[in-house]
């Protein structure tokens, strides 16, 4: 009977133990006689494909082609025919620049006028926002050099207006040890006398008429750039029909550590015109 019962549980154990020692066998090599084909490699064409987001923007070689006029000064400047693009680097964003307006000729008709007058200054920065470009109105009428509470009154109510709002129509290298340049087309600034740099007052004329109004030149220094710009403006006068000047335009950068404002001193007289 005894004999019988280990007969038996060998019989049982047998098969288990064969099964263990399979399991635990490392698996034959590919290669090794017997073993079974490989798997295929994942196919590519089923991996998930990443979503690349297309560039707003337009490959700086489209905008910027080979028929372009480059010059290099405060910044980039090209011009393609009558269009006119800057290339404004990001080192010179929120740069304080000084924008002067001057009516450099004009015709015999406009009274009381001279070359050379003057059509206004402004203090601007340029900001970027998106796929966007802004230059702002900076003022200074109203400053403290305090902190705290006061530079926080102060700054609620000193929000720089927008003046002008260019798309950016590609960005250049940003490789470039100025940062990542914008390119923005100026031609429109330049050749339809805007509000906030308007010369009609002075000439006086209407709206200008695009068909008779181009940019003559301009020219790119190291720290400012100079436009000119023959702009005719629709006349509603006895004289004439229309009135056509050269505007000058004048961007300056600003040094990037302002001067001192003038304090107030009680020995300072008190003037008036008479």
């Amino acid at each position: 009977m005894r004999k019988s019962f280990h007969a038996l549980a060998f019989a049982v154990s047998l098969p288990f133990a064969l099964s263990l020692a399979l399991a635990q066998a490392p698996a034959p090599p590919p290669d090794a006689p017997g073993a079974g084909p490989a798997a295929a490699p994942p196919d590519k064409k089923d991996a998930p494909k990443e979503d690349v987001k297309p560039s707003p923007y337009k490959k700086y070689e489209d905008v910027i082609t080979k028929e372009a006029i480059s010059q290099t000064g405060l910044f980039k400047v090209h011009r393609i025919d009558d269009r006119v693009f800057w290339e404004i680097p990001a080192k010179l964003l929120g740069r304080l620049m000084l924008w002067q307006t001057e009516v450099a000729e004009l015709p015999q008709t406009v009274p009381g006028g001279y070359p050379g007058t003057a059509a206004g200054t402004r203090t601007i920065r340029f900001m970027r926002r998106g796929t966007k470009l802004f230059m702002r109105d900076v003022q200074f009428a109203i400053r403290t050099y305090a902190d705290g509470g006061i530079k926080t009154g102060v700054d609620a109510n000193s929000v720089e207006p927008v003046l002008m709002g260019f798309d950016i129509q590609s960005e250049g290298d940003e490789k470039n040890p100025d940062g990542k340049s914008m390119v923005i087309d100026v031609t429109g600034l330049f050749t339809s006398d805007p509000q906030d740099f308007a010369v009609k007052g002075i000439v006086g004329g209407g709206g200008v008429d695009p068909s008779r109004s181009y940019i003559d030149r301009v020219k790119a220094f190291p720290t400012n750039i100079e436009t000119r710009s023959s702009l005719t403006f629709m006349s509603g006068g006895p004289v004439a029909s229309a009135v056509t000047a050269t505007i000058h335009y004048s961007l300056n950068l600003l040094p990037e550590t302002p001067m001192m404002g003038r304090l107030k001193d009680s020995r300072i007289g008190y003037f008036t015109q008479g």
